[in-house]
């Protein structure tokens, strides 16, 4: 359960006072796993994506395609030291591309982001705070 909290809040009711300061876990977040999604993800990850193409194409700029090329050297470090910065561009590049392949590359990074802890909630509802466009917006 996600439960979105005031700084003076204490109970998920407090939660409803609008000012939606902190992100409580109260339980765990559990992933669950299904060996073929877990297949489909690994020969997702494995796809290469034209980064540098997108990037001479003009559908992103040099400084993401840079983070992306970081990225992909130490994901896990990356998402760990700077997690907040990948989710805007991961989102960022999903309002902005649209073959299906790179689709699912961001999607899947946006997943692993999602299960290198618990807390790796805080930067999506972060931005969801300044971004009303957020993809996700519905869910929260």
């Amino acid at each position: 359960l996600l439960v979105a909290v005031s700084d003076a809040a204490t109970s998920p009711a407090d939660a409803t006072s609008g000012n939606d300061s902190l992100v409580s876990i109260d339980t765990p977040i559990v992933a669950s796993h299904n060996r073929l999604l877990d297949e489909q993800s690994a020969v997702v990850r494995e796809r290469a994506i034209p980064w540098e193409g997108y990037q001479k194409a003009g559908l992103i700029t040099e400084v993401e395609l840079q983070l992306i090329r970081q990225f992909e050297k130490t994901p896990t470090e990356n998402l760990k030291d700077s997690g907040e910065k990948y989710v805007q561009l991961f989102l960022e590049l999903l309002k902005k591309l649209v073959r299906n392949d790179t689709l699912q590359n961001i999607l899947v990074l946006l997943e692993d982001k999602l299960f290198v802890s618990d807390e790796a909630l805080v930067p999506f509802y972060a931005i969801a705070r300044v971004d009303s466009d957020a993809v996700y917006g519905p869910f929260i």
